[in-house]
């Protein structure tokens, strides 16, 4: 399911093309299910993403909150 969703059009064109040390071991199927959500793809409604896509949904503004305290950390500390 994740192979069919990760070969639509739309999706696979978000997806990095360029391989490099940081993203040959990472697990395309949040990618996936990030790009398939924010495109509403009638794929991503299937219940076998609905635990990881809730997952997702609960991890991803931890860590965005996370990287912004640390970006405003590194600004304060730069800016001086």
């Amino acid at each position: 399911m994740v192979k069919q969703l990760g070969s639509h059009p739309d999706v696979n064109d978000m997806m990095p093309k360029q391989k490099s040390k940081t993203n040959t071991q990472l697990n395309p199927l949040p990618m996936v299910l990030i790009i398939g959500h924010l495109l509403q793809l009638e794929e991503i409604n299937d219940p076998c993403f609905a635990e990881n896509l809730d997952k997702v949904r609960r991890t991803v503004p931890l860590v965005l909150n996370s990287l912004n305290n640390v970006c405003m950390e590194l600004i304060t500390q730069f800016s001086q």
